[in-house]
């Protein structure tokens, strides 16, 4: 049995396109301006190194944790 879309979401076509070419732009530019907030941090927070290393890992992980598979594949299969 196909999967039969009776009203079609907000986000769709080029909107979506558009929608996620602004959402991977400011998480590219988050990425490349904390290494140069890294100095004011430290002072800021009055953190050491290790403090510096772990806000980084932890930012690290949020922004590259992926989706399941089953999540991606129905997205991709269109029975999302």
């Amino acid at each position: 049995m196909p999967h039969i879309i009776r009203k079609p979401g907000i986000l769709g076509g080029t909107t979506l396109a558009v929608f996620m070419t602004l959402v991977h732009t400011v998480n590219d530019a988050m990425t490349a301006i904390l290494g140069a907030l890294l100095p004011t941090l430290q002072v800021r927070f009055d953190a050491g190194p290790t403090a510096l290393a772990l806000m980084v890992a932890v930012f690290w992980i949020a922004s590259s944790v992926k989706q399941p598979v089953s999540a991606r594949s129905a997205r991709t299969s269109g029975c999302a």
